[in-house]
């Protein structure tokens, strides 16, 4: 039987296990399995004696082995203290916590293991917003977070804000990048590369494609050094992923749906996992997803593109209701007018 509950580490924590392996955790909340605590994670770094980098805070090699936590299925080879967990018939990559997991905050970015480009760019970040008097944290995850980058790595600047601040804050970010030379990867002409990904990864159109591209932020100064912005919602409701999990130890079914809907609430669609309120004809639903790849579908309030979505997922039938299951890659929320 699975149990939930908020956990005391938000996105986007560090984890280093007893092996030396490097996790990030992708969600604030954590499973029971029995006596077996569990924390969704993406594995990052494992350590490797014939790995291509060290960690100046840490004794031997590393390699980067990316696993992400929902890309696995039953193939992909974990180590202790990893756990593949099913969730509705899908499996998720989840760490043993109690298992001497150390823990390291993105949000402590004073830390010495914090690269020196990072801290630059928490100061022109912090520069920007500092005048505008709205609340946020800043934070730092990644290979800048622990000692690990390389040359060509990313840094990967987290933020986390009320709703309302969200475009205010990013824009100020976005300007104080700007005036130390950073581009985006609109006007750098990447966002062409990003959109054909997407068309191909949720088999889409090409605009949808574009739609999709343009949620993310990223920014790359005239160096070479590459920023990529983050930024969560604090007005994040817990019940709704913990009714999720609670009703998967009832009887349920599901089927896969091609549908209209509406949106009646996105906030939370860039936060880990994501949920949804849709509108779905004679029903308002909520709708869930657990995978990076989802982030900020839907979150344009029928301004741009129309009210009309159209919503491909895995319709969960349970004792409290129906929840739409945003659970593959040919899973979305887009608009219907962009298809």
């Amino acid at each position: 039987m699975i149990e939930y509950e908020k956990a005391g580490c938000p996105e986007f924590t560090t984890l280093r296990a007893a092996n030396g392996n490097y996790y990030h955790q992708m969600g604030n909340y954590r499973l029971y399995l029995g006596e077996t605590q569990l924390l969704p994670v993406n594995r990052s770094y494992v350590a490797d004696r014939n790995g291509d980098r060290n960690c100046r805070y840490e004794s031997g090699s590393y390699r980067k082995d990316p696993l992400i936590h929902e890309r696995v299925d039953n193939s992909f080879s974990i180590v202790s203290p990893e756990q593949l967990v099913q969730v509705y018939g899908k499996p998720y990559l989840y760490l043993v916590d109690n298992q001497n997991v150390h823990f390291l905050s993105s949000s402590s970015y004073q830390d010495e293991r914090v690269s020196i480009h990072a801290k630059d760019v928490l100061d022109i970040t912090q520069s920007a917003l500092g005048q505008e008097g709205l609340e946020y944290k800043l934070g730092i995850f990644g290979s800048h977070r622990v000692g690990l980058e390389g040359v060509d790595s990313d840094i990967d600047l987290v933020m986390w804000t009320d709703f309302a601040s969200r475009e205010i804050l990013i824009d100020l970010v976005s300007k104080g990048l700007h005036q130390y030379g950073y581009l985006s990867s609109g006007e750098q002409g990447k966002d062409v590369k990003y959109a054909a990904k997407y068309s191909r990864r949720f088999d889409v159109s090409d605009l949808a494609g574009w739609y999709l591209a343009k949620k993310r932020n990223r920014f790359v100064d005239p160096q070479g050094v590459s920023v990529s912005l983050q930024c969560l919602n604090t007005d994040y409701d817990y019940n709704v992923v913990g009714n999720f999990f609670e009703v998967a130890n009832s009887d349920w079914s599901q089927e896969e749906v091609d549908m209209e809907c509406e949106i009646i609430d996105s906030q939370a669609s860039y936060n880990f996992p994501k949920y949804w309120y849709l509108d779905i004809g004679a029903e308002r639903i909520p709708a869930v997803s657990l995978s990076w790849m989802h982030q900020g579908m839907g979150d344009d309030s029928g301004e741009q593109f129309g009210r009309r979505y159209r919503l491909r997922a895995a319709m969960l039938r349970t004792e409290k209701g129906k929840i739409a299951y945003l659970r593959d890659s040919n899973h979305y929320i887009i608009p219907q007018s962009l298809l």
